[in-house]
């Protein structure tokens, strides 16, 4: 899988950009994103070639969980809370 980078300002690509965001989690990739104050790191929560990849990429063990951010409260129980 290899690297793309769009510019989220320029409208034109934004449909482009979120979709290839979207499908390179879906096939386990990472996504980089920009928040309010540092960029972030994302993937499918429920793939664990995904979450293996966060783990390795910011050098963190099981032992440290990695936070899951849902749209819908309905999903918490899915992620066996």
């Amino acid at each position: 899988m290899s690297a793309q980078f769009f510019d989220l300002g320029d409208t034109s690509t934004k449909a482009t950009a979120l979709s290839t965001a979207a499908n390179a989690a879906r096939d386990g990739g990472l996504v980089v994103f920009p928040t309010d104050t540092v960029y972030g790191l994302g993937a499918d929560a429920f793939s664990n070639i995904g979450t293996s990849g966060i783990r390795d990429a910011k050098g963190r063990g099981r032992d440290l969980p990695i936070p899951v951010l849902i749209s819908e409260p309905a999903l918490i129980s899915t992620l066996g809370f």
